[in-house]
């Protein structure tokens, strides 16, 4: 692996929302390589969800995004802003509730809404005072795989006065109990200027047994495309990753597009 000039940092914020609100987790936050030559410049954000998969090789049974690794070769290269990443970690037997903001119908109580106000009333405060992120709307993303792109298109159509981009992967197709998925999207009316969403077309494994699921995933996707461009929006990249599956080295292997695309050299 590159190795990387860069530091990632610790930071304790308390919260969460269900059966994690009164937990305590560390945020990972990575920071560039010029952040300490340059203490009057603040720096793009890109807030990520199930942060403890993001940097550290080994430090999970999933694997990592090698996140600092490839963001510090494309701002090597010249190919993206220098950016600042937070990592959030999820709350492990309580991610399902935190990042389900509709009952899906498979005994989870959602509880999307109040982890979007602990993220935005705690964590976001929380890194803005400690580190020089912008708080233009412009300069600031947000992002996860699975159920944590669910939680990300959530907060950030929620707080569209907050983020500009959007890094959408794997958005699982979903099937909601009390709230039909049509309805949860139509009722959306400010998407983000910038949305990436990526798929694989072996999400539920390569075996020929799984090529309805896989196809039925991908459509889902590109439905959801369509929604996302319904009113014009020219604003979202879509990919298809052809043999990719649900997992930490299909999403690596689609970041720095998804960089490339969200922090663009101006």
């Amino acid at each position: 692996m590159l190795g990387v000039r860069a530091t990632v940092r610790r930071l304790q914020v308390a919260g969460g929302a269900g059966v994690a609100s009164g937990s305590m987790r560390v945020l990972h936050v990575w920071l560039p390589p010029s952040y300490g030559d340059h203490p009057d410049r603040v720096y793009p954000v890109l807030y990520m969800f199930d942060g403890q998969n993001l940097f550290e090789e080994g430090a999970t049974q999933w694997g990592d995004w090698h996140a600092d690794e490839i963001a510090t070769r494309l701002i090597s290269e010249g190919a993206i802003r220098e950016l600042v990443i937070v990592g959030v970690p999820n709350s492990g037997a309580a991610r399902s509730q935190e990042y389900l903001p509709y009952d899906v119908g498979r005994g989870v109580e959602p509880h999307g809404d109040a982890f979007a106000r602990w993220f935005m009333g705690e964590v976001v405060p929380r890194v803005e005072r400690a580190f020089r992120v912008s708080t233009r709307r412009e300069d600031t993303a947000i992002g996860g795989s699975s159920y944590g792109s669910v939680i990300s298109l959530h907060i950030a159509t929620r707080y569209p006065e907050k983020f500009g981009g959007a890094l959408l992967e794997s958005y699982p197709p979903v099937r909601p109990k009390a709230v039909e998925a049509s309805s949860y999207f139509d009722a959306i009316t400010a998407w983000p200027e910038r949305i990436r969403l990526g798929v694989g077309d072996r999400e539920f494994g390569a075996s020929p047994d799984n090529a309805d699921r896989n196809a039925g995933y991908v459509a889902w996707n590109e439905a959801l495309r369509d929604r996302m461009t319904r009113d014009g929006d020219d604003g979202v990249n879509f990919v298809v990753s052809p043999g990719a599956l649900h997992n930490e080295q299909a999403w690596a292997e689609r970041l720095p597009g998804a960089l490339r695309f969200l922090f663009p050299v101006d």
